[in-house]
């Protein structure tokens, strides 16, 4: 999938990138372009065994008000997703108050 700002040439970079990385599994990789994202991603589950899709960057607050495309895909998916989320190297919030709270 990916959304109107970005270029097609970017979306397949990332693809065959990612398919060089994991060069002993096969893949099939798709680019679809939809208006209904998670509606498109959870159709194109029932071609595939397993998805992989990145998880939401979106606040809490936002994801409350709007949903989350990664979470409506892992609930309506008709076969296995794994969402990944980039290690961005922030602490939580509940890690920060437990680390405080055992000095």
């Amino acid at each position: 999938m990916a959304d109107s700002g970005e270029p097609a040439e970017a979306s397949e970079g990332l693809l065959e990138m990612t398919a060089s990385i994991l060069n002993d599994v096969e893949t099939t990789r798709r680019r679809i372009e939809s208006d209904d994202v998670a509606g498109s991603i959870v159709e194109a589950t029932a071609d595939v065994d397993m998805t992989v899709i990145g998880a939401s960057r979106e606040s809490m607050l936002q994801q409350l008000v709007v949903g989350a495309i990664p979470e409506t895909v892992g609930r309506r998916a008709q076969s296995t997703v794994i969402m990944a989320k980039r290690d961005l190297g922030i602490t939580s919030f509940v890690t920060r108050w437990l680390r405080g709270y055992r000095r």
